[in-house]
């Protein structure tokens, strides 16, 4: 331990080390500018502050890591661009210097702030005139004295008079400056229920409104670095238990407080243990901010929480999750418990359905899914451009019932990557007269995921025979190409050779509710077509749906083409939808 802190002081010195030369961070020379050590003695009391347990004041000492960060103002306080950074001297009450420091021309004050290393190494660019203090609070260590010592503290404004400057030694030296904190401490006091088995070190997740988890302070204040930005919403932090006494364990944070009127307005604390979780809810007892330099008590019960299991199974009656005997609630007439399991009838519903079976302190989410549940009535809304002999007319949007039904044909293909195999194992009646559009319904049982490729084919002898039209009738995909956020031209409307293979799937999203298949239209980066990568390495982004004729079985460039062959398009962009989809009726 002491070889890595002596490596991290070594760093951090080093870094400062490196900046001698440029110690003063500015974007602008300055001709007129002081160029000496600059020294600076900050008072233990008023500065490095912590805190005992029932929130009395605690006198600290200043640690290695450690350091100031100087802006020079004028004298009526406008920023100099010039930031200037001391790093604490080890084994003295509280000397802070810069081997090298500028000291601009016009200077009238000296704003001056007290960070650590622990809260994240300051952030330094010279080039760019940047400098910054970084107090990372995300992850805190939980004890009492970590979190008095990522406390950041702040001088009143100290006139440049008050330097006291030997040109003999080049040096300049300001005395007994003290410091008010900035930070605040949460000290949280959660109490568990009997029996459970919270141990020091266990990590907490700590929620809080209007406040930051990382301050990045470039002038004084936290800046648009800072995060959450603005503190708007809720800051998380992870802190540690620091201390453990029956079930009350005990967790100090460092915060950042006098932000916003409803800041820690609600903290929520959730932890896991033995794989049991808890959580517990504080609310402020009194409007208006926090003030800095004080210790707050966080005190609130943290109730055991039901632990959720979320299962996907098949359709067959079957025994579905282990369980353990306590109070069984069923909110599903097809969900039971019996002798350590959770059993689920048959489903013979026609669709998807989910169910919820709480057994003890276990909640179990079961969904009964297969492709066949997909088969039922849809409404089909797309943008239809319609050419002779066209199926549907043009219109943007348009709107008609489709039927998902058995396949035309049930085959397992392989994907353009020679490796990803399919199985075509439903079809959709209604896109062009009596022809079948085939699908692939693919779940994913463990990662509980369910997607629907429908089968562009424009392989020859794989036509359908279409009475209406008196010709063979074939689902390709229309292209497009790429941009950084849409889509557009260049097109092909009608390619039927597609490459090796020559088919491919288009892939639609599914419902959190299995009622709604889609496929979302490309706007402002959002989402993702699908591509036929075995095409083109641009023209090759799936916007919608050709349908093409062609008087033999055969689907090539001289039976299909621009001027021939072409009766509809069915496209992604669907006036006032997001999209191309089907909803189940």
């Amino acid at each position: 331990m002491m070889k890595k802190l002596m490596f991290l002081v070594a760093m951090v010195a080093g870094l400062f080390a490196s900046c001698t030369d440029n110690t003063v961070v500015d974007n602008k020379q300055d001709e007129g500018a002081k160029k000496m050590k600059l020294s600076i003695n900050a008072s233990v009391a008023g500065s490095r502050v912590g805190f005992t347990p029932n929130g009395e004041g605690l006198k600290g000492s200043f640690q290695e890591g450690d350091y100031m960060m100087v802006y020079f103002r004028t004298a009526d306080g406008k920023w100099l661009n010039k930031t200037c950074v001391l790093n604490y001297e080890p084994g003295t009450a509280g000397k802070f210097s810069a081997q090298i420091a500028e000291i601009p021309e016009g200077t009238g004050l000296l704003h001056i702030l007290i960070g650590t290393t622990k809260g994240g190494t300051p952030y330094i660019d010279a080039a760019a005139g940047k400098c910054a203090l970084i107090n990372d609070l995300s992850k805190q260590e939980g004890t009492l004295e970590d979190a008095a010592m990522r406390s950041v503290f702040q001088a009143d404004p100290v006139t440049e008079g008050n330097l006291d400057v030997n040109t003999e030694k080049n040096t300049a030296t300001l005395s007994n400056v003290t410091f008010k904190p900035k930070t605040s401490v949460l000290k949280l006091q959660l109490t568990f229920p009997e029996g459970a088995t919270v141990a020091k070190g266990t990590e907490l997740t700590v929620q809080a409104d209007a406040t930051y988890n990382k301050v990045q302070i470039s002038g004084g204040n936290p800046g648009g670095s800072s995060t959450p930005a603005g503190a708007k919403g809720k800051a998380t932090f992870t802190v540690k238990v620091g201390e453990v006494s029956g079930n009350v364990a005990t967790a100090y944070m460092t915060i950042w407080p006098n932000v916003n009127d409803n800041e820690f307005s609600t903290v929520n604390i959730s932890t896991e243990i033995d794989g049991k979780k808890y959580a517990g809810e504080y609310l402020k007892d009194h409007a208006g901010k926090l003030e800095a330099g004080k210790l707050y008590t966080v005190a609130t019960a943290m109730a055991k929480q039901k632990t959720e299991k979320t299962i996907w199974v098949k359709d067959n009656e079957a025994d579905v999750a282990d369980a353990v005997d306590g109070t069984v609630n069923s909110e599903a007439d097809w969900l039971t418990y019996a002798a350590g399991k959770v059993h689920a009838k048959a489903n013979e519903t026609g669709a998807p359905r989910t169910g919820v079976i709480t057994v003890g302190d276990v909640k179990f989410t079961i969904t009964q899914i297969e492709p066949k549940d997909f088969k039922g009535t849809y409404t089909f809304t797309t943008k239809v451009f319609a050419y002779a002999n066209s199926f549907k007319p043009a219109a943007d949007p348009s709107s008609w019932d489709v039927t998902f039904t058995d396949p035309r044909k049930a085959v397992t293909l392989t994907d353009a990557d020679g490796e990803t195999k399919h199985t075509n194992n439903i079809g959709i009646k209604g896109l062009c007269h009596d022809a079948i559009m085939d699908a692939c319904v693919e779940i994913d049982y463990e990662l509980r995921t369910v997607k629907v490729g429908l089968f562009c084919d424009a392989r020859d002898g794989e036509g359908q025979l279409e009475s209406t039209l008196n010709k063979y009738v074939a689902f390709v995909p229309e292209l497009s190409t790429r941009s950084a956020k849409a889509w557009g031209a260049p097109y092909v409307f009608s390619e039927t050779e597609l490459g090796d293979p020559d088919y491919t799937w288009i892939w639609y999203r599914v419902s959190a509710d299995m009622k709604t298949i889609s496929y979302v239209n490309r706007t402002n980066n959002n989402v993702e077509f699908s591509t036929l990568s075995q095409y083109n390495s641009t023209k090759n982004y799936i916007c919608g749906i050709s349908i093409v004729t062609s008087p033999t079985n055969v689907f090539d460039h001289t039976t299909v083409n621009p001027s021939n062959g072409m009766i509809n398009i069915y496209q992604v962009n669907a006036k006032g939808n997001p999209g191309t989809s089907f909803v189940r009726k």
